[in-house]
């Protein structure tokens, strides 16, 4: 915005009842500059008549923001021996008066005529006008400041309803989670934040700071055994015991990471398998089960005791299936330690495998072989 420059034509000599009609006319500074033009009447009178007098060129009240309507904030008189009216010079803003929050009547009494907000207005700049009755009449302004109080008239709200917070299981004690931000229209506010009495139970897991609003970690997280916080924040805009409140949600989702080991679902198993059995027969299949159930991690199988031949093997998929040719008059038995894991942690179970015999040697008769030493005796 530009300033302006008022031209003004002045005259010098003046005789009572004349009447001057005249321009000014205001211009801004621009390159181009922009112009208007108001029309004046200017009637001059002798010292006898009784022009209008305020006793101050500008007056200040304080009225609370929540005062009632046809309420009374103040009065204002001029000195006149002549009657006198009294008017608001409407503006063309909202804080002078633009639509209309205030009126005057002949009194000099300024009422309330509408709802005040202070967050929509905090000052209202009143041109107070007295004037005589006569035609045309003598004026003189005033200016009166109305300055609004606030009150606690508006619930606090939050930057964001709910609150959503990922945070790995083996976080480190003391970080922090999020920021709750409260705000609302009140000028004065002042905020504090607390859980809400159903996230006592977690208050050893997580903190709030009252002043700032931040949620912290306190203890260490554990997937397995909880992965979803619902935490109610409330917010309280002042110490008063009328103060305002609102609440939000602090959901605070744990994400697993590797720190349980795969399990076997037995701890010793059983299988039996004749001699004869073709290489890659299937004994069994093991399984395991791990606690990290959202961990994208694969679980591998591999005998590490009771099979230094190599007769046996097992799959990624846990399938105990025979490598080699078995014989049973050589190992009827075999104890295997077959471990799991998952590229961190290792777990093991014993696998026992019997071998059956088969008919796999010709017979021999003693008697036969007796006989044929007898006669070469003779």
């Amino acid at each position: 915005m530009y300033p302006y420059d008022f031209t003004i034509t002045p005259v010098f000599l003046f005789s009572v009842d004349e009447i001057f009609q005249f321009f000014v006319e205001a211009s801004d500074l621009g390159e181009t500059p922009m112009k208007n033009s108001v029309p004046v009447n200017m009637w001059v009178t002798d010292n006898a008549d009784a022009q209008p007098l305020f006793s101050q060129s500008t007056y200040s009240f304080f009225v609370p923001e929540n005062i009632a309507t046809s309420s009374i904030i103040a009065t204002i008189r001029a000195m006149s021996s002549a009657p006198l009216e009294y008017l608001i010079v409407p503006g063309f803003t909202r804080n002078s008066n633009h639509p209309s929050k205030f009126t005057i009547d002949n009194k000099g009494q300024i009422q309330v005529a509408s709802e005040l907000d202070m967050e929509a207005v905090s000052t209202f700049t009143l041109t107070i006008q007295a004037q005589t009755l006569s035609m045309p009449p003598l004026v003189q302004q005033t200016t009166v400041y109305v300055r609004l109080m606030d009150i606690n008239d508006n619930i606090p709200y939050f930057e964001s309803n709910p609150y959503f917070v990922t945070v790995p299981e083996n976080s480190e004690t003391g970080i922090n989670l999020v920021q709750i931000v409260a705000r609302d229209n009140d000028k004065t506010s002042k905020f504090t934040y607390s859980f809400g009495d159903e996230v006592q139970k977690y208050s050893h897991q997580f903190g709030v700071d009252s002043s700032s609003g931040l949620v912290t970690l306190l203890a260490p997280l554990d997937r397995e055994t909880q992965d979803l916080y619902n935490l109610t924040v409330w917010v309280r805009d002042s110490d008063a015991d009328d103060a305002l409140k609102n609440f939000t949600i602090v959901q605070v989702k744990v994400i697993d990471r590797n720190d349980n080991p795969p399990v076997f679902t037995r701890p010793n198993y059983q299988a039996a398998v004749n001699e004869d059995a073709y290489d890659g027969t299937i004994l069994m299949t093991l399984t395991t089960e791990d606690a990290d159930l959202t961990m994208d991690t694969e679980t591998k199988y591999y005998i590490i005791d009771g099979d230094s031949e190599g007769r046996f093997k097992v799959r990624d998929n846990g399938d105990i299936y025979v490598n080699r040719y078995l014989d049973r008059e050589r190992t009827p038995r075999y104890k295997l330690v077959v471990a799991a894991t998952d590229g961190t942690f290792v777990s093991t179970a014993t696998v026992t495998i019997d071998i059956l015999d088969a008919n796999d040697n010709s017979p021999v008769c003693d008697k036969v072989r007796l006989f044929c030493s007898f006669i070469l005796m003779f």
